[in-house]
């Protein structure tokens, strides 16, 4: 019976919290992930008839080479990966690419959100087998959205620098009227306390 209990008591401890937590946050986009999908909508439009490929991609942003091949793998494609097996694919058709640009930067929306700007720009080609470039192509794309100002760090990665932006500074309300009202209430506190001592001492 206490086992039970203690369940019940758990679930409405979980529930009690996630109350709290603002609307949309658990079901926010990380900003890596919303460089996986910028970066699968730049290179999305491959010609039909290339069924096969080998990729060759940078180091920097390695979560951009997953999310491209395993986007091609299903649509039925047969990739390579290059970094992984060089000589494996050498008369491939070959889809190159470089990044160019790829930055985070937040504004203000209001005391409690932030307009979040996500922006990618590659570079890439498409060569046949035989070297022959079959596309040349330059893509710059961005994702705006408003997210939580609390959820911000979470929507973050620290190990790739590029997913993280310095949040925008705060509001004047923020940076000189809160700690003014704050000061005063503090004030007012000590005031009122030793006031009310002093007048049970004198009692």
């Amino acid at each position: 019976m206490l086992e039970i209990g203690g369940r019940w008591l758990l679930v409405a401890a979980v529930g009690f919290v996630l109350g709290f937590v603002p609307e949309g946050v658990l079901a926010q986009e990380t900003n890596l992930a919303v460089y996986q999908r910028l970066a699968r909508d730049c290179m999305s439009e491959l010609p039909a008839d290339i069924d096969t490929l080998a990729l060759q991609a940078p180091d920097a942003m390695p979560y951009l080479r997953s999310a491209l091949i395993d986007a091609w793998r299903s649509t039925g494609r047969e990739v390579f990966d290059l970094n992984d097996s060089p000589t494996q694919a050498a008369t491939l058709p070959r889809l190159a690419f470089s990044i160019e640009d790829a930055r985070v930067s937040y504004a203000s929306a209001g005391r409690r959100r932030l307009l979040r700007d996500v922006r990618l720009a590659l570079q890439y080609s498409l060569t046949d087998g035989d070297g022959r470039i079959i596309l040349d192509e330059h893509c710059s794309m961005t994702a705006d959205d408003v997210i939580d100002r609390a959820a911000r760090i979470r929507l973050e990665e620290d190990a790739y620098a590029e997913t993280v932006g310095d949040e925008p500074p705060a509001g004047w309300i923020r940076r000189y009227v809160e700690p003014a009202v704050l000061a005063a209430a503090t004030a007012l506190g000590v005031y009122l306390f030793f006031s009310l001592r002093s007048e049970s001492v004198d009692d």
